[in-house]
């Protein structure tokens, strides 16, 4: 579980570290491959996405400085933060999924 705080700090370490300037979706791709192989940090990373998710839809523009301190994305507001940040959780899904996939052999792309 994400406290109130923590969440903010996870988000900087996604964006700031793990996103970077990189696609989302190669970012997403790297990010589950690491998480997939530790819940606890899966939990923190699913829970700071979903914390920012709900702080963007209330319109908290805390989220909007965490994200543009990224380096790497800018957005312009709370909602089109919220939009980026579903999209980040989506992909995350998408490939920590595919990650821990009993039918995925090597986790390789084709």
């Amino acid at each position: 579980m994400v406290g109130p705080a923590s969440w903010i700090v996870e988000l900087e370490n996604i964006f700031a570290g793990d996103i970077g300037q990189e696609p989302i979706e190669e970012a997403m791709d790297q990010l589950a491959g690491v998480t997939s192989a530790d819940l606890a940090y899966h939990e923190r990373v699913i829970g700071a996405l979903n914390a920012a998710i709900d702080s963007a839809r209330s319109g908290n523009e805390e989220v909007v400085s965490v994200i543009n301190n990224g380096g790497g994305y800018l957005v312009q507001d709370a909602k089109t933060a919220h939009s980026l940040l579903t999209e980040v959780r989506d992909l995350y899904m998408v490939e920590y999924n595919r990650w821990t996939s009993q039918d995925v052999g090597d986790n390789s792309d084709p």
